[in-house]
């Protein structure tokens, strides 16, 4: 996931309806759960391996590629104001801009 908020911001939590639990995970800690993340007025915040990101438990069913996730995203600005944003997630190994970031491979057969 990316975000780039237009103001500066927290990303306190994340609900869905199909994970009975949603943490946000710190970069470079395996139990580093957080209560929230800066996110900087228009700069690119990344969720990915390696860096912050949002971890589902207690799921009814395994999730397989190509599922889409309903999730929501709460985030409260500098004056307190929280706003609730609903996102459908796809269940990916990898995000499409990552994709277009790889070297192509034509294979001859």
């Amino acid at each position: 996931m990316r975000i780039t908020s237009s103001e500066a911001a927290k990303l306190v939590a994340v609900t869905s309806p199909v994970a009975s639990r949603i943490t946000i995970r710190a970069p470079g800690n395996r139990n580093g759960n957080v209560a929230e993340v800066m996110l900087p007025a228009r700069q690119l915040v990344v969720f990915e391996h390696g860096r912050y990101r949002i971890r589902l438990g207690g799921l009814a069913r395994k999730p397989k590629l190509g599922d889409r996730i309903p999730l929501t995203i709460v985030l409260r600005g500098d004056d307190g104001h929280v706003q609730e944003v609903p996102l459908d997630a796809e269940v990916r190994l990898h995000s499409p801009t990552e994709d277009e970031g790889r070297p192509h491979h034509l294979h001859a057969h």
